[in-house]
C-alpha cells in the first residue's frame, strides 16, 4: 500500500485484494455509484456520495431508483462533501438506511451461512 503524501492519516489500498476486508475496518466510506456502498449500508456507519459527474452519470446511465431516495447524503462538490460531513446526523442516516433496507425488501437476516449449510446438507442426504 501507497502512504498518501496528501495526509498522513490517509493510506491510499487501491492495490488491496479484498474490499470486503476494508469495509469491515473503515470508519466512514466515501464513493461514487458503486455498488460497495450498499454492502457497507448494512454497517450503519457513515457513508457519503461524491458524485462530481451526476448529471452525466444520470443522462448516460441513469438509475433504478432515484439517487436522492437512497438514504446517502449526495455531494456533487468537495464543499457540499465537506459540508455534509460537518453536519452528518448518525440517527437520521442509521434511520434512513433502516428504511432503505426495509424498502428494497432486504433478505439480510444474519444466517447467510446456516442457510447455505442447511441447503447443502440436505442435497447431500436427498442424494
Amino acid at each position: 500500500m501507497k502512504q498518501s503524501t496528501v495526509l498522513e492519516s490517509v493510506t491510499d489500498v487501491s492495490d488491496y485484494k479484498d474490499m470486503q476486508d476494508l469495509l469491515l475496518i473503515c470508519d466512514m466510506l466515501i464513493s461514487d455509484y458503486s455498488s460497495s456502498i450498499w454492502d457497507y449500508s448494512y454497517t450503519f456507519r457513515p457513508c457519503f456520495l461524491y458524485t462530481p459527474d451526476l448529471e452525466e452519470y444520470s443522462a448516460n446511465r441513469g438509475f433504478d431508483e432515484d439517487i436522492d431516495t437512497w438514504g446517502f447524503p449526495v455531494a456533487i462538490s468537495v464543499q457540499e462533501l465537506i459540508e455534509a460531513i460537518l453536519r452528518f446526523d448518525e440517527q437520521s442516516f442509521k434511520n434512513a438506511m433502516q428504511q432503505h433496507h426495509e424498502k428494497l425488501g432486504s433478505y439480510e437476516n444474519g444466517t447467510a451461512t446456516q442457510a447455505v449449510c442447511s441447503m447443502i446438507v440436505n442435497r447431500i442426504e436427498e442424494d
